[in-house]
């Protein structure tokens, strides 16, 4: 596990193994390709809408202890695990000068995303900072795009080696979910993810 400097982010490569990613990338395309839609971005009226131009891939909601026909709920369940272990870890660590608190965990959604070429992500925020709302976010590169379809987060130095590392394949990154961050278009092959995001509280709920 290592984190960036300034502590924007937490991440680690290798989370998963080869096989358990490849199994896991087959099952996501069946579930998006069967039950996905494309994501949703909010509007200044605080409602949520499609806008192509600023986020146009595709989106599945997995709720792990009930996954579709096709993907195979130990594994699901095991990458769930993994992801919240991750999240706990990071916030007693790595982030313990947030004083974020975790609850629910089990509850936590996972988003499952598929970029093809074209499809993009414009720069946005998980949530508000919100002392009560979404505290951490965790991303997990489940495989990368031959070109594009890039990781950035806005306050991550362009040259800390964190940069490369949060876009490899199978590799995870935690960040406070009020941190900006995008996705670039996809230039060519596909790129698939997983997100989850944990609720709590921050010691700006004190």
């Amino acid at each position: 596990m290592v984190n960036s400097p300034d502590i924007v982010c937490v991440h680690q490569t290798n989370f998963l193994e080869k096989e358990e990613a490849r199994l896991l990338r087959t099952q996501m395309d069946q579930a998006i390709s069967r039950h996905g839609f494309k994501g949703t971005v909010q509007a200044n009226s605080g409602e949520y809408g499609v806008d192509e131009s600023y986020r146009n891939s595709e989106i599945y909601f997995l709720d792990p202890w009930n996954p579709p026909d096709c993907m195979d709920r130990d594994l699901v369940q095991a990458v769930f695990y993994k992801i919240a272990g991750f999240a706990e870890i990071v916030c007693r660590t790595t982030l313990r000068h947030l004083d974020i608190r975790l609850r629910d965990l089990a509850e936590a959604p996972l988003q499952l995303g598929r970029y093809r070429v074209g499809e993009k992500y414009g720069e946005h925020s998980d949530g508000d900072g919100d002392p009560n709302g979404r505290q951490l976010s965790v991303c997990l590169n489940v495989s990368s795009a031959r070109e594009g379809g890039l990781l950035s987060l806005k306050r991550l130095p362009a040259g800390s080696p964190a940069v490369g590392e949060i876009r490899r394949d199978r590799s995870v990154v935690a960040f406070p979910s009020w941190e900006r961050h995008s996705v670039s278009a996809v230039t060519s092959g596909e790129r698939y993810s997983i997100v989850a995001w944990f609720k709590g509280t921050n010691g700006a709920s004190k």
